[in-house]
């Protein structure tokens, strides 16, 4: 039998493997180990860091860290619940939280849920002392990086040798494997995944379905005008030798091997470096304009493929309203205004004083005044149809909030219930809660999302998940998924338009979650043999960077998901995590 120390053992649902895993947990720490703990979304890694604090708590304060203030309310309330403590013992330090009342509440606290960012304020501060922290738990412990406060609270916790537990759904590749190790000072893993046999007892299995969408005529009409002025401005700035020019292709319907806008984000510091060289040289001569054209020309070219993706992935009206936009910056005085608009002004006139600009701007106009519908909405509707005449519940994610506010109007005109929840610089904490326990209550069958809803907050009973947008990284592929599928058997949209940005993201997503696999299987196996052998340690082989690419012809790898993504065009490919049993 289980002994705990303040947990309330009949609260909880008995799962041995986090028992398991929680006396690891204790055990490695006991050797002076900190440990990263790696479960499927929704199988209780939450639990099993409550089973384990529980043996720190009469040791001292136990500190638990979340990235958001929605999910640090949700990790007290279930403290408060859990943990046979006074509630006055176990608080909560955000940043609504007022600074007169932090330094009491601390003090009091045997469990203190906080977001990393309102403990260093306090920690430099001088107002709280961590001298009596026993445990730190890290929750989304995969949001570490080096400027993220994270990083410098588990640096203070090595220093002060407090246990840190770190807690994700998705650690990363070798690589980034290695960079939690080191910010965290993790020594031990303990990883499970959606096929382990005690896992699989606890979850419904999870239908994943890419839907791969063609263009119709209208748009493929614009998007010829609108490769065609972005492949011009890809060679003027190609002038540079920072990337390679594009040859002039003999069919406008294909893809071109633009820069992407992770590739542009790694250009500009170049591009910067490249004209403040210039400007030096004489060879630039006395006119102070030349340098100044690349740097225009790269804002044309990021701009115009923002607007690309936003057409081709999100819609129409999203797009015509970023046009709109550009519109407005170009209208801008050109004087009395401060340099940063003046320059939005220059590239805006870049973008649109062009003939090809026009024909697409034309053509996108059309499509929005005739209410025509974008391929991904039509087939929304479509695939969601039988779903909604069951009751079941769904929850959609985009990564565009203007997209949801879209979205939300058209399921209004075919009188379907839908709410939005989005991040805190559109709505208040408590706005959020009043959405979700709107939605849990049954009041509204469709939730869109953006991203603050991948990580962490408990959603009852989501039936279908669909990607409108793709998940930007393998993380938030593993986290969205993990939304569904919690009390029954789960289905799982991606809507992907063909040959696009859509593709690009699925595939490296699912290669990034591959990885995930082999690495932390591959770091079990070297812990067991080094606790087997304990003089032994195993290499750990630092994977090499890849190297800068952009506006080169296709790589065999992109071709290779071509390919892909053409099978999957043929029909809708059903993958199931594990199969379902058939009567």
């Amino acid at each position: 039998m289980v002994m705990f120390n303040f947990l309330i053992e009949e609260k909880i649902e008995k799962r041995q493997y986090q028992f398991d895993d929680a006396a690891e947990i204790v055990r490695v720490g006991g050797e002076g180990k900190n440990c990263g703990l790696v479960y499927p979304t929704g199988t209780g890694k939450t639990l099993t860091a409550f089973i384990a604090l529980d043996h720190y708590l009469p040791r001292g304060k136990v500190l638990i860290l979340a990235h958001t203030n929605p999910l640090c309310q949700q990790h007290c309330r279930d403290a408060r619940a859990l943990f046979n403590l006074p509630e006055a013992e176990v608080n909560l330090l955000v940043g609504k939280v007022s600074d007169k009342k932090r330094a009491a509440l601390w003090r009091q606290s045997r469990i203190v849920v906080a977001t990393p960012q309102t403990i260093m304020s306090e920690i430099n501060k001088g107002t709280i002392d961590c001298s009596n922290v026993a445990f730190a738990v890290f929750d989304e412990m995969h949001m570490a990086n080096k400027k993220y406060d994270y990083v410098e609270i588990a640096v203070l916790c090595r220093s002060m040798n407090i246990r840190v537990l770190g807690l994700t759904a998705s650690s990363g590749n070798a690589e980034r494997i290695r960079i939690l190790e080191k910010n965290y000072g993790l020594r031990h893993w303990i990883y499970r995944s959606i096929h382990d046999e005690e896992i699989r007892r606890f979850i419904f299995p999870k239908s994943e379905r890419p839907v791969v969408l063609d263009y119709p005529e209208e748009m493929k009409i614009a998007l010829r005008s609108l490769r065609a002025r972005i492949f011009k401005l890809h060679n003027n700035l190609a002038e540079t030798r920072l990337i390679e020019p594009i040859q002039k292709p003999e069919d406008w319907d294909r893809r071109l091997p633009f820069c992407r806008l992770t590739e542009m984000n790694e250009l500009f510091p170049r591009l910067k470096r490249y004209v403040d060289a210039k400007k030096r040289e004489e060879s630039f001569g006395n006119g102070g304009s030349t340098w100044y054209r690349y740097i225009v020309l790269y804002g044309a070219y990021y701009k115009l493929m923002h607007l690309f993706n936003l057409f081709v992935t999100e819609g129409y009206e999203i797009a015509w309203r970023y046009l709109l936009e550009l519109e407005e910056q170009a209208r801008q005085p050109k004087d009395g205004v401060a340099s940063s608009v003046r320059h939005q002004r220059n590239v805006a006139e870049r973008i649109l004083n062009n003939r090809d600009f026009a024909r697409f701007r034309y053509v996108l106009q059309e499509l929005v005044f005739e209410k025509k519908a974008h391929p991904k909405t039509a087939k929304l509707f479509e695939l969601l149809q039988p779903s909604l005449a069951r009751g079941e519940k769904v929850l959609l994610f985009s990564n565009y909030k203007e997209t949801l506010d879209i979205l939300r109007a058209e399921f209004a005109l075919k009188n379907i219930g839908a709410d939005i929840i989005a991040g805190n610089q559109f709505m208040k904490v408590k706005d959020q809660q009043a959405v979700i326990a709107r939605f849990a209550a049954g009041e509204f069958p469709v939730l869109l999302a953006t991203t603050v809803v991948e990580a962490g907050i408990h959603i009852p009973k989501i039936d279908v998940v669909v990607n409108y947008s793709m998940p930007l990284t393998g993380i938030a592929q593993i986290q969205r998924g993990g939304r569904a599928g919690r009390t029954a058997v789960g289905l799982i949209y991606y809507l992907i338009m063909d040959n696009s940005n859509d593709s690009s993201l699925y595939f490296a997503a699912r290669a990034t979650n591959k990885t995930m696999d082999r690495a932390l299987k591959r770091e079990q196996r070297i812990q067991q043999i080094e606790k087997e052998e304990p003089g032994k340690h195993m290499l750990r082989v630092k994977q090499p960077d890849l190297p800068f690419k952009s506006g080169l012809p296709e790589t065999q790898s992109k071709r290779n998901g071509s390919r892909r993504m053409k099978s999957l065009s043929k029909k809708v490919v059903q993958t199931e995590l594990f199969p379902v049993k058939k009567e």
